[in-house]
């Protein structure tokens, strides 16, 4: 019998036979075209998260945030979550990326069972040479001020998810190079969405009475020439024998109320304002706020947002 000895074959280039895949890179794009097809191949695919099936542009982006932080194909897939509108990355993945740093020091966690504290700790030798210790703490007052005990995931795994949070904090302190400003899913997914509300279906219709009897009851100031003007909707108010110059504001307030949409309340102005009355922390009612400031929103639309702004800033004031 013939002996034959085992030969390393030379790899094939990339696209030289689209018959024939290379030995390495797999799944690992070479140019644009190359990228498409593979992101188009995993969206038909049930291998990746229900966010990036059917939506292979958003596989694609995926993918390209991926290289910029090491990741192949398919750990950028698997590890990459848009979380409220901003890419994130989850703790495993970035836990890995942190240990597999070469000027890693030290890594330490722990959980302080009397102060109720996660606590992590990071040393690395920076391109200076000199060595720098970094260190983050998340404690259940933290999670209490911040609102979030009452979540499931904080009820169900109060010490894990109070450690991503230590963890957070420290790894992107020590590593900001290497994590180009990522943030850790975990933590995205404690923060009150802008524009993504999810709101149950069973609370959609209260929500909405709520909201029709906002408008009901509201009543307008507007500046006409310097001078605050006060107005109620005529229809809600009927008034019999009512002078000209009421008429002629309550007349002038339609005009403007429907030119700020304030009786047809359009859908993101309602998102908006659900939004701000879910938020349970300062700080994510403060995100919400900067915001909103900065939209492209009428006066009235703002003042309409400002309202119930205020109106949840004091109930949090009020129970925090």
């Amino acid at each position: 019998m013939a002996e034959y000895e085992l030969q390393q074959a030379s790899p094939l280039p990339f696209n030289s036979d689209k018959t024939n895949l290379p030995n390495s890179g797999f799944l690992e794009p070479t140019d644009y075209d190359d990228a498409w097809r593979i992101s188009s191949l995993l969206a038909d695919s049930n291998f990746v998260p229900k966010q990036f099936v059917g939506r292979p542009q958003d596989v694609m982006a995926a993918i390209a945030m991926g290289k910029e932080l090491g990741f192949n194909t398919l750990q950028s897939v698997q590890n990459i979550a848009v979380i409220n509108g901003r890419p994130s990355i989850w703790g495993d993945i970035m836990r890995a990326k942190i240990l597999d740093q070469p000027s890693l020091i030290d890594f330490k966690e722990h959980f302080d069972e009397e102060t109720r504290t996660a606590h992590c700790y990071i040393k690395r030798r920076m391109r200076s040479g000199i060595e720098l210790d970094f260190s983050g703490t998340f404690s259940e007052t933290d999670a209490d001020a911040a609102g979030l005990l009452t979540k499931d995931n904080y009820k169900k795994h109060f010490k894990r998810m109070c450690q991503w949070r230590a963890f957070g904090y420290a790894a992107r302190d020590a590593f900001a190079d290497a994590l180009k400003g990522i943030a850790l899913a975990e933590e995205s997914q404690d923060r009150t969405s802008i524009k993504d509300i999810n709101v149950a279906e069973a609370d959609r219709k209260k929500v909405k009475e709520g909201l029709e009897k906002l408008i009901e009851d509201k009543q307008f100031t507007e500046v006409l020439d310097g001078e605050q003007v006060h107005h109620t909707d005529q229809k809600r108010n009927p008034k019999d024998g009512q002078s000209s110059q009421e008429k002629t504001q309550t007349s002038h307030s339609d005009k403007t109320i429907n030119d700020n949409c304030a009786f047809q309340i359009p859908e993101e102005i309602e998102n908006y304002e659900r939004n701000i009355r879910s938020t349970t922390d300062k700080r994510g009612l403060d995100e919400i706020y900067q915001h909103f400031t900065t939209m492209n929103f009428s006066k009235g639309e703002k003042e309409y947002l400002l309202k119930a702004f205020n109106k949840q800033a004091e109930f949090l004031k009020q129970h925090q």
